[in-house]
């Protein structure tokens, strides 16, 4: 059974990330029916002025706060901040401590929602599973021996949901016209413009000669 984010819990998130002190946050976020996970997020929102955060899963649901807009390097590298997520419904997403990267202070505390198809991940296993357990069956292997795709090469078109210490996952490799493919990882990190330093993980080995199913 999943777990849920109860009203207890949410009143102790509440008191920890300081909500009654914003007046912008004053409208009480819905968490009843939310499956609760643990995983670490950034944004990715191309809105020059951020992210809407909302008081609960909903487009048309009361803003909360607002994300600051993506930090830009250079034309082509940039960087949004990064969140932890406390749990999702219905596509959404409910984030707390958003801040960038090296920083200590929030840029949002939170909590509030966020639709997934603006946050982001970087994948550092190979493996898209049909469930969110680390023994499920495993959909494909996101590597590709030919073109020398790994993990880190697929692009994560969104966060669909989460369990746990998994997040179901919208993915494309780099081919042109890719389809989407939509599984479960366990193994990621907030790296936006490097790759993920993750040690070896204990299950199956990917195939030595693979074909990434296009």
């Amino acid at each position: 059974m999943r777990d849920t984010i109860s009203a207890f819990s949410f009143l102790a998130i509440g008191a920890a990330a300081g909500l009654a002190s914003s007046p912008a946050a004053a409208a009480p976020v819905e968490t009843q029916g939310a499956t609760a996970c643990s995983i670490g997020a950034f944004a990715t929102d191309h809105d020059p002025k951020g992210t809407h955060v909302r008081a609960a899963p909903r487009a048309d649901a009361p803003i909360v706060g607002r994300l600051p807009p993506l930090y830009y390097l250079s034309k082509d590298d940039y960087t949004g901040v990064e969140f932890k997520v406390l749990g999702s419904k219905d596509g959404w997403l409910l984030i707390r401590h958003a801040k960038y990267e090296n920083t200590i202070e929030d840029a949002y505390a939170g909590p509030g929602w966020i639709w997934g198809g603006l946050a982001g991940l970087t994948v550092g296993d190979e493996r898209l599973l049909a469930e969110p357990r680390a023994d499920a069956p495993i959909l494909v292997w996101l590597k590709d021996s030919e073109r020398g795709w790994s993990g880190v090469s697929f692009h994560v078109t969104r966060i669909y949901s989460c369990q746990g210490p998994f997040a179901e996952i919208g993915v494309k490799s780099p081919a042109r016209q890719a389809k989407e493919r939509r599984g479960w990882v366990t193994r990621f990190c907030l790296a936006q413009l490097t790759t993920c330093d993750i040690p070896e993980s204990d299950g199956p080995s990917p195939p030595e000669h693979y074909r990434f199913p296009d």
